[in-house]
């Protein structure tokens, strides 16, 4: 029970070196505590089951609290240190990984942008020398149906 008391406090330490890393709501660091308490209560209970056949006495509670005093005793100011210095780590790397990402982006993004500048006046000359023809084609198109239907009525009339 004391190595179950041990790995509460392991958890525990991960969710305290989260809780100063992040900003969190009140509701956040509500549900935060219940999921350790949970998560703490499922560990014991299982210790309990898999060594002591589910019989649950006061020496294991106090092998539980005997676990975590010693963790935190020894243990927890260097895990918490070396937890933090992975989650740098893992910053680092992960910063590193972006800056790589973004050097091929950026060479292929700013010739686009230029090119879709300049294409985007080429269209927005093209469209309206389009929309122009467009136009005019409807009112000769207009002009052609009016012309027949008058021949047709000329046509009727002979």
């Amino acid at each position: 029970m004391v190595l179950c008391g041990a790995g509460c406090g392991f958890v525990f330490d991960l969710f305290r070196v989260s809780r100063r890393l992040f900003t969190l709501s009140a509701f956040v660091i509500f549900i935060s505590d219940l999921a350790f308490y949970i998560i703490s209560a499922a560990v014991f209970f299982y210790f309990t089951l898999t060594f002591n056949s589910g019989e649950q006495r006061l020496f294991e509670f106090l092998g539980l609290c005997l676990g975590i005093i010693i963790y935190f005793l020894t243990l927890s100011y260097a895990v918490r240190k070396i937890i933090i210095a992975f989650i740098r780590l893992v910053v680092i790397v992960c910063t590193f990984l972006f800056k790589i990402i973004k050097l091929p982006v950026i060479f292929v993004y700013k010739p686009l942008k230029i090119l879709h500048r300049k294409n985007k006046t080429f269209l927005k000359k093209i469209t309206a020398f389009t929309s122009q023809k467009i136009r005019r084609s409807m009112k000769n198109i207009k002009i052609i149906k009016k012309i027949t239907e008058k021949s047709k009525k000329t046509l009727e009339t002979i």
